[in-house]
Order: C-alpha cells, then sequence, then structure tokens
C-alpha cells in the first residue's frame, strides 16, 4: 500500500508522514489513550506467536485424533474377528458364532454324489463263513408239504457282524526242572509276557487305537473296554500301552521323516497347546498320506530344527507366511490361501461394517494395510507360480469379494497340477485333533 503526504485517520488514530516516517496522533475518546506504534507491532508480534502456537496445537490434535481413530478401528477389527475371518479358533466364538457362510457360487448340480463317481458300498461276498439254508413248509398256493419239491431257486441276503466278543487267555507255564547236579532251571518266558496277569498285543493295540486314533480320553477308553470285553480295565493300564507303543515308534517315525521329506509338496502348521502344566507349542508336517506331529517347549528355529523336516526339506512347503519359515532359503514358499481368504474376508467385512461408503473401497489399498506391507504373501505366489505347480485363479464377483491376482495361487479345490493343495489345512487338521483332545480333557489351547 502506497502512503500519501496527507494524513490519514484510522479508528482513533490520526497518521501523519513525516520526514518519511509514518507518526501518529492520538485522539483520545472516552478518556482511552491511543497505543504506540511499538504497543502495536508488539500486539501483532505477540497474536502471531499465539497463532503459531494455536496452529501447532490443532496439528497435534489433528494427529491425536487420527491415531484414536486407528486405535479405535484396530479395536472394531478385534471385535469383529471370529474363526471366519481371522485365525482365531471356532472355540473362541462362543454362542455369538456367526452363520456359516461358503465362498463357493452355485454349479446347478444335484447334492450328493456326481455321475461317474465310483460310491463305497457294503457288497456280498462268495465265502460267507456260515450259511443258513431256510426251506418253505408249505405251498402258498394249495398248501401241500414241499419236503420232496423241486428246488427252483434262492435269493442271497448276508448279514456283517461282529463274533462275540470275549477274552482269550492264554497261559504260559515257566517250566523248572532240577539236573542231577543239584541245579534247578526255569524256562525262560517269551518275548512280551513280563507279568502274572497283563493284556496281550492286540488288546494293548485296541487301547492305543481309541485313545491315540479316535482322541476318546483315557478315562473312557478304559469305561469303553471295560463294557466291551467285560475285565476291569484303569486308565493307568491305558497311559502305560500308550508309553509303550511310542518306544517301539522310533523306526517308523524315521521312516515318515524320511517320506516327507523326500516329498514335493508338505504342508505345515503350527499352535500352542499345554503340556505337563506349561505352554508347549505342536509343529504338523503333513503330505496326502502322512502326518509327523511333534512337540517342543520352543517357538521358532529350534523346534522346526528338532522337528526334523525343515532342514533337509527342498520342495514347496505351503503355510502360513510365519516369518522363521523365511530362515530356511532352499524351501519354495507357497501362501496357504485358507489364511489369505480369512485375511480378505475380514477387509470386506470390517468395511462394510464401519466406512462411509461401503461402495467406495479398495481392496487392494485395505490388504497392503493389513499386511502392514508385508510383500512375503505376493513373492510365495510368485514362486509358487513360476515354479508351474499351481495354476492360476480367476477373479471373482467384486461386490461379494476381492479379486485375486493372477500371481496368487489358485483358490482352494483349483490348484490345477503337481497335487499342490492351495491350503494348509491338512497340517492344520492334525493339530485341530490333537488340540480337541485338550479341549477335551480341560487342557485348553496355548
Amino acid at each position: 500500500m502506497t502512503l500519501t503526504s496527507g494524513p490519514i485517520v484510522t479508528g482513533q488514530v490520526l497518521w501523519r508522514r513525516v520526514d518519511d516516517k509514518l507518526v501518529s496522533d492520538c485522539v483520545t475518546i472516552d478518556s482511552v489513550p491511543c497505543p504506540t506504534y511499538e504497543q502495536l507491532a508488539d500486539l501483532i508480534v505477540a497474536q502471531a506467536a499465539e497463532l503459531a502456537r494455536l496452529t501447532a496445537h490443532l496439528t497435534k490434535l489433528d494427529a491425536h485424533i487420527a491415531r484414536q481413530d486407528a486405535r479405535n478401528a484396530e479395536l472394531e477389527r478385534q471385535l469383529a474377528a471370529n474363526s471366519r475371518n481371522s485365525s482365531k479358533p471356532p472355540s473362541s466364538d462362543g454362542l455369538g458364532k456367526p452363520a456359516p457362510k461358503s465362498l463357493r457360487t452355485k454349479t446347478g448340480r444335484k447334492p450328493g454324489g456326481q455321475h461317474g463317481h465310483k460310491g463305497d458300498t457294503l457288497r456280498q461276498i462268495t465265502d460267507p463263513d456260515e450259511v443258513i439254508r431256510h426251506e418253505p413248509l408249505s405251498c402258498t398256493g394249495c398248501g401241500e408239504g414241499l419236503t420232496r419239491a423241486t428246488e427252483v431257486g434262492v435269493v442271497r441276503r448276508q448279514i456283517f457282524d461282529l463274533p462275540p466278543e470275549t477274552i482269550h487267555v492264554t497261559e504260559h507255564q515257566l517250566i523248572s526242572r532240577r539236573c542231577h547236579c543239584g541245579t534247578s532251571t526255569r524256562a525262560d518266558a517269551p518275548a512280551g509276557v513280563n507279568a502274572p496277569v497283563q493284556y496281550g498285543p492286540r488288546v494293548s493295540a485296541v487301547m492305543v487305537y481309541l485313545y491315540m486314533g479316535q482322541y476318546l480320553s483315557k478315562a473312557h477308553t478304559a469305561h469303553a473296554l471295560s463294557e466291551l470285553f467285560g475285565k476291569p480295565v484303569s486308565a493307568g493300564t491305558v497311559s502305560a500301552a500308550t508309553a509303550r507303543a511310542a518306544d517301539d515308534l522310533g523306526e517308523f517315525r524315521t521312516e515318515v521323516t524320511a517320506r516327507i521329506i523326500a516329498s514335493d509338496v508338505v504342508h505345515f502348521d503350527e499352535t500352542g497347546f499345554r503340556a505337563v502344566g506349561a505352554l508347549h507349542w505342536l509343529y504338523s508336517a503333513s503330505t496326502s498320506l502322512l502326518t509327523l506331529v511333534t512337540c517342543h517347549r520352543r517357538r521358532g528355529r529350534e523346534a522346526m530344527n528338532a522337528a526334523g523336516i525343515l532342514p533337509a526339506f527342498t520342495g514347496i512347503a505351503v503355510h502360513d507366511a510365519w516369518s522363521p519359515y523365511d530362515t530356511y532359503p532352499q524351501l519354495t514358499h507357497a501362501l496357504c490361501n485358507a489364511h489369505l481368504l480369512r485375511d480378505l474376508i475380514a477387509v470386506v467385512d470390517h468395511h462394510q461394517a464401519y466406512a462411509d461408503d461401503p461402495r467406495s473401497w479398495c481392496w487392494e489399498t485395505e490388504s497392503h494395510r493389513l499386511f502392514d506391507g508385508d510383500q512375503r504373501p505376493h513373492r510365495y505366489s510368485c514362486e509358487a507360480c513360476r515354479s508351474g505347480v499351481v495354476g492360476r485363479a480367476s477373479a471373482f464377483d467384486c461386490r461379494r469379494r476381492p479379486h485375486q491376482s493372477d500371481s496368487v495361487p489358485a483358490r482352494e479345490g483349483r490348484a490345477e497340477t503337481s497335487g499342490v493343495g492351495p491350503t494348509d489345512r491338512g497340517a492344520d487338521r492334525g493339530l485341530s485333533e490333537v488340540r480337541g483332545r485338550s479341549a477335551r480333557l480341560g487342557l485348553g489351547p496355548g
């Protein structure tokens, strides 16, 4: 602004130029003194400082609100997490368990076995253990006896049943004889005959099968055998039989370990588990035929090395992208699609529940935020595709679920070659069975 040489009136102050300087003549109204130039300058400086302070405070408040919004969103996400959209187990859903929602689309096929499916059914055999003939007593037409009538046909009906179950007791008598020299010598007992009274290998095998194979508790196993065979069986007997069986599995475990290591694809999973009053960790390595579950007091590479699979395995490892798997550089990684789908479902559920406009979301941005910049899922998917063992996936309706990139392994049920399953549910299934036993025994998962 250019000042003239004449007087300038602003408010209660008359300003005029003297020697190229602006000076004021104070005009007093109601005995209020006019501020000096220096006072006004100080006031402007003070107001500028206050404005800067308030601006900085507002910036801090904005940052604080953003942090609070992010925290609230995270808490809301945790509240909405369940077994469908996170890694939480179904037992954690409680009474508010969400209704199951399938990701599969309708195919138009009828439920049940499809055309060409080879079913399994009970069929007659040619050499039954027992044949019982049933003769008609009299003719249904005239009432005459049929003792000497000609046989013109037979209808065969077979019943498959268990024979009467009874305990077969075998007594081993160890004979002692005295030599003419006066020494008495007793015969040696057969292998496995160690006590005056004991259960034989078949009953012990049934104990271990019900306890470990069918996951009955020790008490239920003992009770079932007592009722089936009419002989007393205690929980301690079941424990002793299981311990003996475990001691005999060294060679078997070595063979299973070697076969899993030699496989092209192995599925891995891990979970917490309480044992001997403390938290331990279960590790599962499985193929379509074999599963090895090991227990260790530590979590991480030490336990994985102790299991004996990952240090020597050089094939495709399907897992949940837990970071210790990255410490084995010889592996080809494949991300478990079950985990990926749960994470993407969580993105959709959270946005639809809390976003202002549910139609405006971008799943790529949200999933990148979900993984916090973690590129391992994308890298694992690319490794599996480059290996030529996982087929590409087709995109599906973005309104219902996110698009799946061509670099991501095929959806469940869509893997195309080499028998690579898209999920690690085979490994998880073995752990689930052990966790189920833990829950039934009141131990609870780790």
